[in-house]
């Protein structure tokens, strides 16, 4: 993995006087983070290489967490018509 949960976290989070707020609308929940994890691990076992799409990225809230699992070679794109 290229990036800390911290620092994947953090596009998603904005920080103001210690307390966290969500900086991009969305329905993602953290915990969705743990299962990309999992996903990834799984995926570099197995030698599974490619690049990612999400349909429906609506803000981008997961888009931004699952783009941060790609490998320079490869590319990660968001769709939504909205």
């Amino acid at each position: 993995m290229k990036y800390s949960k911290d620092k994947i976290m953090s596009h998603l989070y904005k920080c103001e006087d210690g307390t966290y707020d969500k900086a991009i609308s969305g329905w993602w929940k953290d915990s969705a983070f743990e299962i990309y994890e999992k996903f990834d691990s799984l995926q570099k076992r197995l030698s599974i290489e490619g690049n990612l799409c999400e349909i429906g990225t609506w803000y981008g809230r997961s888009f931004l967490a699952l783009r941060n699992f790609t490998e320079d070679n490869e590319a990660c794109i968001g769709i939504d018509i909205f």
